[in-house]
C-alpha cells in the first residue's frame, strides 16, 4: 500500500526522508542507502553482495532465492545458515530505523483509520505483512496515543486490530539465558542457526516489545531471573514456503480467525496474494459464507486477480468494478474507495 502520495514525496523529501523510504525486496542491501545498518551486521557482508548480484539478474525473485540457499546451498555452505541468523537480525534493525524514519503524520494510514470510524463503527481487523511500525504509529496518532507499539497485546485489544503474520521488527521471542553478558545475541542465537532456520521456534512472542528509538542486540540483566538474556527478533524470514512460515501469537491468529467469520467485506491493498497460510485461514474460516471484496493491484488485470484469488479463497465474490489497477494514493481519489466503507454491495 502506498504510504504516501506522490506529491507528499516531493513535497517534505530530504536526504534522510527519502532515503528511509521502505526498500522493495531487491532493496534491501542497497549499500548507498543503508550502509550504516549493513556495517552494524558483518555477517550479511558476502551474503548481501551475492543477493544483490543475483537480484540484478532478469526476473529477480527475492523469496525464491532465500529459500533455494536455505534448502539447497546451505548443504554445501553451512555458514549460510548463520547468515540468514544474521538476516532475522538486520531486517529487525532495518525498520526499526524506517519506523523511526519514514514516518510522517499525515499519512494514508490516518485516512483509513478515519474511514474506518465515520463508517464502520471504528471496527476492523487490518492484517498487515509488513516489518516496520509506520501502520502502528498512524493507529497510535490517530487514537491520540491509545495504542502502545511497546505493547504486543495492543494489537488485538482495540477496536483495529492489526494481525502482523510476519512479525513486526520490535517484537521479540521470549528471553534465553546466557552466562555471561560478554555473548551477543547474534552469537548466542548463531550457535544453533541450522536448527533454528530449518525448524523455526516454538517460543511466544515477549508481550513488551523494543523500542525503535533505541535498537541494540545486547544482553539484558533480569532480576528475576538472576541472569544475562538475549532475545531473537520475532519476524520470518521472506521464503516462499509460507504455509508455516508465520511469526505470531496463537492469541493473535485466534482473533483473526473469528474476525474473519464476521467480517462483511474485505479490501485488499498490494497484497500479491503469495501467502498460502493466509488463503487456506481464509477457506476454512469463512466456510460457506460468500464475501464481497474490493482488490487495490497496480499493474495488474481484473482478469488475472478475479481468477488468482478465485482459485485460493472461492468464498471471494470479487466484481470486475471492484478491481482497481493503480496505487492506493489514487484509488484514495474515487467515490469508490467512500462507497466500500459506507455503501459497500
Amino acid at each position: 500500500m502506498d504510504y504516501l502520495r506522490a506529491d507528499d514525496h516531493i513535497e517534505h523529501r530530504n536526504n534522510n526522508f527519502s532515503r528511509y523510504r521502505s526498500p522493495l525486496m531487491n532493496q534491501l542491501f542497497d549499500d548507498t542507502r543503508f550502509y550504516e545498518i549493513l556495517d552494524r551486521h558483518p555477517m550479511m557482508g558476502s551474503f548481501a553482495t551475492d543477493v544483490m548480484n543475483a537480484m540484478g539478474r532478469s526476473n529477480p525473485n527475492f523469496e525464491a532465492y532465500l529459500t533455494d540457499a536455505r534448502d539447497n546451498l546451505a548443504k554445501t555452505n553451512p555458514a549460510i545458515y548463520s547468515q540468514l541468523v544474521s538476516l532475522i537480525f538486520y531486517l529487525a534493525d532495518l525498520f526499526s530505523e524506517i519506523s523511526v524514519k519514514y514516518y510522517y503524520p499525515r499519512n494514508h494510514y490516518i485516512d483509513l483509520f478515519q474511514k474506518i470510524d465515520n463508517y464502520c463503527g471504528s471496527q476492523s481487523c487490518i492484517v498487515n505483512f509488513n516489518y516496520d511500525l509506520l501502520l502502528e504509529r498512524s493507529l497510535c496518532a490517530h487514537l491520540n496515543g491509545g495504542f502502545d507499539i511497546l505493547k504486543v497485546d495492543d494489537y488485538i485489544n482495540k477496536n483495529v486490530k492489526v494481525i502482523k503474520i510476519h512479525g513486526a521488527c520490535n517484537w521479540r521471542y521470549n528471553p534465553q539465558t546466557v552466562h555471561t553478558k560478554q555473548t551477543t545475541a547474534f552469537d548466542f542465537f548463531s550457535n544453533f542457526s541450522k536448527e533454528l532456520i530449518t525448524n523455526g521456534t516454538k517460543d511466544q512472542i515477549y508481550p513488551l516489545a523494543s523500542d525503535i528509538n533505541n535498537v541494540n542486540f545486547n544482553p539484558e540483566y533480569v532480576e528475576g531471573l538472576q541472569s544475562w538474556t538475549v532475545k531473537l527478533p520475532a519476524i520470518s524470514l521472506p521464503l516462499k514456503d509460507k504455509t508455516s512460515n508465520y511469526v505470531c501469537n496463537e492469541s493473535h491468529i485466534n482473533i483473526l480467525k473469528e474476525s474473519i467469520k464476521k467480517a462483511d467485506r474485505v479490501l485488499i491493498i498490494g497484497w500479491r496474494g503469495a501467502d498460502q497460510y493466509l488463503f487456506t485461514l481464509l477457506k476454512n474460516e469463512l466456510g460457506d459464507k460468500k464475501i464481497n471484496v474490493t482488490v487495490v493491484a497496480k499493474n495488474s488485470t481484473a482478469e488475472s486477480v478475479i481468477q488468482h484469488f478465485a482459485s485460493n479463497v472461492p468464498q471471494f465474490r470479487i466484481n470486475p468494478k471492484n478491481v482497481h489497477q493503480t496505487g492506493f494514493s489514487d484509488f484514495m481519489k474515487t467515490e469508490d474507495y467512500e462507497n466500500f466503507f459506507k455503501n459497500y454491495d
